[in-house]
């Protein structure tokens, strides 16, 4: 009886660097919620029928088609790696073994948002500092020339006293020069506008007593529009921002010069003209500073039209794409409607859902194919609060922009990351005792025995690095006391000979490891800086999945 075991574990070690495909369902790179798991799987055709099957060491019946299947149980903690093991035994006692790994926890899949996965805080020092940023951007969004001429009628009808009303249209508009301050408050953002050097071309037509056109032209030194704004996500189209002016605007204007140059308010006209002049202009600078107040408000409050003002601000704020930059940066898709806009009286706070994905290509937020690299369809979510973001960083410094990304969103994008190749890795040369050596079957069979009596000597090999998994935070403290802990599940390393006719893989094995991670930022670079450590001794779990050398598993799984 002992004989017949020791074979069959033979078999079994030899064999299984065959890897069978016995188990179909769950595939790899799952994670799954704690609980039960369904697997199933088919026994291969050359695979003699009439044998045994165990499923994590407990039978399990095979259907007459081959087709079997099974509910294990997979306890948590999250984040924690359970390992599938399917062993099928022929009747002659040849064993045939596929391991598999799931990560038990709750996911995010393609497509699904991080709730608030990312965010940014604006504060007024910011918002003081990209003076010329914001002027910028605004550009010909703000075109106070244009939106001058374009009020109809610019000066509503206005009592100019005797009797008489006065309207009026811009037939020509000019400036020296606009500028635009922006500041958060409690009742929105306020946004100080100053024109320099106004001129405006009025038709004015008098009604009531006196009647008639005439022509005006005005020089206004200086215009201050002091205007408050509430900002909030644009409603159907939440990656967008929607500008709504709060009250009506403030206009100021100081040092107003006019002329009457034709019609029934010329001097020059017999006289009505001075008679005319004298009424009118003593109201000509409260007439178009109300009438600038009036046509450059929100015309329905709450309702859907808008203000030019802020339709000049919310195109200006189009300009600005949180998603295209990050994911541009990180060769990644990021999609983030914005959840809510809040302001306060010292910053602006913008919260977005979050997802990252990736795809293959040349263009913005793409990255090149990696052979090998996985398509990550799943990362861990790890759900937590929306941190709160005083006025100071940590260390009691004043800032200008804050940046969150939250645990979850961050394993989207160490997904995508991962898609695009960021774990995958070919080592051809190891360093061993100080020196760096070309990887090769006599020095593995230093580490692994098995490979300098299964291959000849100097056998070139390599090592290759072959993610199931993404890393990801597990939303726990690192293992030494790190600020968070990342963790890598199943990280194939595969122990490879390249040959001319095929590669073959020797032995292939999965590593689970607690790393720890810090964010920081380096100032001599001006750039975040993650700090990655090594697992204490004993925390990491590795498992021979393929093992066609013919090592001695618990050996090598206590050795890596």
């Amino acid at each position: 009886m002992k004989r017949r075991l020791l074979v069959v574990a033979i078999a079994l070690m030899v064999l299984a660097g065959c890897t069978p495909s016995l188990i179909s369902v769950p595939g790899e790179g799952r994670i799954v919620p704690s609980g039960s798991l369904n697997v199933s799987g088919e026994i291969p055709e050359e695979y003699a029928a009439g044998g045994t099957l165990t499923v994590n060491g407990a039978p399990v019946s095979v259907n007459p088609d081959r087709t079997w299947a099974a509910v294990l149980g997979v306890a948590g903690p999250d984040g924690s790696v359970r390992v599938v093991e399917a062993i099928y035994t022929e009747p002659d006692g040849t064993a045939h073994r596929q391991r598999t790994a799931v990560v038990v926890g709750p996911e995010l899949v393609t497509g699904q948002h991080s709730p608030d996965g990312v965010g940014m805080r604006f504060t007024n020092t910011a918002l003081t500092n990209l003076g010329p940023v914001i002027n910028g951007l605004a550009g010909s969004s703000f075109d106070i020339s244009g939106m001058i001429l374009a009020q109809s009628p610019l000066i509503p009808p206005t009592d100019a006293g005797a009797g008489t009303t006065i309207t009026g249209d811009a037939y020509e508009a000019g400036a020296g020069g606009v500028n635009l301050s922006v500041g958060s408050t409690t009742s929105g953002v306020n946004v100080d506008v100053t024109i320099s050097d106004l001129y405006l071309g009025l038709d004015l037509q008098l009604s009531g007593l006196i009647s008639g056109p005439c022509k005006l032209e005005v020089q206004v030194p200086s215009t201050t529009i002091d205007a408050t704004f509430d900002l909030a996500p644009a409603a159907g189209s939440p990656s967008n921002v929607d500008v709504n002016m709060v009250g009506a605007p403030v206009v100021a204007t100081n040092n107003v010069s006019y002329e009457f140059i034709s019609g029934v308010c010329d001097p020059g006209t017999p006289l009505l003209g001075s008679i005319i002049n004298s009424m009118a202009g003593s109201s000509i600078q409260s007439t178009i500073s109300g009438g600038f107040s009036t046509q450059l408000a929100d015309p329905d409050g709450s309702g859907p039209l808008d203000s030019p003002i802020a339709d000049a601000i919310e195109t200006a704020l189009a300009e600005i794409s949180i998603a295209g930059s990050v994911g541009d940066a990180v060769q990644a898709h990021l999609d983030a409607p914005f959840t809510t806009i809040t302001e306060t009286a010292t910053a602006i706070d913008f919260r977005s859902n979050a997802d990252f994905s990736s795809s293959i290509g040349t263009g913005p937020g793409q990255c090149a194919q990696v052979p090998d690299a996985p398509m990550i369809s799943s990362t861990f979510n790890t759900p937590g609060l929306y941190p709160s973001m005083g006025d100071t960083t940590p260390s009691g410094q004043p800032y200008g922009l804050g940046l969150v990304i939250s645990a979850s969103a961050f394993n989207q994008l160490l997904g995508s990351m991962t898609s695009c190749g960021l774990l995958n890795k070919t080592i051809t040369d190891i360093d061993f005792m100080g020196s760096m050596v070309a990887i090769n079957s006599s020095v593995l069979s230093l580490i692994v025995p098995q490979f300098g009596s299964a291959l000849p000597a100097n056998t070139p090999m390599r090592i290759e690095v072959d993610p199931v998994y993404s890393p990801f935070l597990d939303g726990d403290a690192g293992p030494g006391g790190e600020t968070a802990e990342l963790s890598l599940a199943d990280l194939h390393l595969k122990f490879v000979e390249p040959r001319a006719d095929g590669n073959v893989t020797w032995l292939t094995l999965g590593v689970d490891a607690p790393l720890g991670f810090e964010m920081g930022y380096d100032a001599a670079s001006g750039a975040l800086a993650p700090t990655i450590t090594p697992p204490p001794a004993g925390t990491v779990q590795v498992r021979v999945h393929d093992n066609k050398v013919g090592a001695n598993e618990p050996s090598v799984e206590a050795l890596f």
